[in-house]
């Protein structure tokens, strides 16, 4: 998944979702899933940040984020669209991006593409077909 920390609505949503679909799994398919969020924000997103804010939504959740080059390769290899708002007065920024989450199989291809809000049981089936 592609998000940030930041996030006022659509990462949370995604996050509480990808949790619920790990929870749904057994521990056996658990320890073989990995849930990826992947910062479009690296100007404010640090490893300390990604990894607490992660962790609210689940333990087992990986939150990763590179320089301002790498998240662009990383986003460009997935046709990821992300963009930077302006700066506003109170020096916040919202950062648009794409919402849907990645389903990448054992051999790195994506498998499937789950859009915001697909039900839990859809993204427990997506994920149990490859295990």
């Amino acid at each position: 998944y592609f998000g940030y920390v930041n996030c006022p609505d659509v990462c949370p949503m995604s996050m509480a979702a990808g949790a619920a679909a790990l929870n749904a799994l057994t521990p056996e398919e658990r320890a073989r899933t990995k849930m990826i969020m992947v910062s479009v924000d690296p100007e404010r997103d640090t490893p300390a940040k990604l990894k607490d804010y992660v962790a609210y939504f689940h333990p087992a959740m990986i939150g990763a984020v590179g320089t301002a080059a790498e998240t662009a390769a990383i986003a460009k290899s997935f046709g990821v669209g992300y963009l930077r708002q302006p700066t506003r007065p109170d020096g916040g920024y919202a950062v648009d991006h794409s919402s849907q989450t990645f389903v990448i199989g054992p051999d790195g291809q994506v498998a499937e593409l789950l859009p915001l809000g697909v039900a839990t049981d859809k993204v427990v089936a997506a994920v149990r077909k490859l295990l």
